[in-house]
């Protein structure tokens, strides 16, 4: 039964790692835009919002054991932000 779960999770963040890549994409794209309209920037955002909802949560297990890690890279991509 673990294991089920395992691979159903594994599947489910492949998907939302090949899903989020497209709104995630235009996001950039419109951050680099001098004047991006407002209605793309919420399509791009709630776009990459759905895809979030529907991936399977984060383990409360596999969050303990990465927080530092996942905290540092979200700490190194706010500072790479323009």
């Amino acid at each position: 039964m673990f294991a089920c779960d395992l691979g159903r999770l594994l599947i489910g963040y492949g998907r939302f790692a090949s899903d989020s890549r497209d709104p995630y994409g235009q996001l950039n794209a419109l951050a680099a835009h001098p004047d991006p309209a407002e209605s793309d920037v919420l399509r791009a955002a709630l776009d990459y919002q759905f895809t979030r909802a529907e991936a399977p949560p984060i383990p409360d297990w596999i969050w303990r054991l990465r927080r530092t890690t996942l905290n540092e890279t979200w700490a190194d991509e706010l500072r790479t932000r323009p």
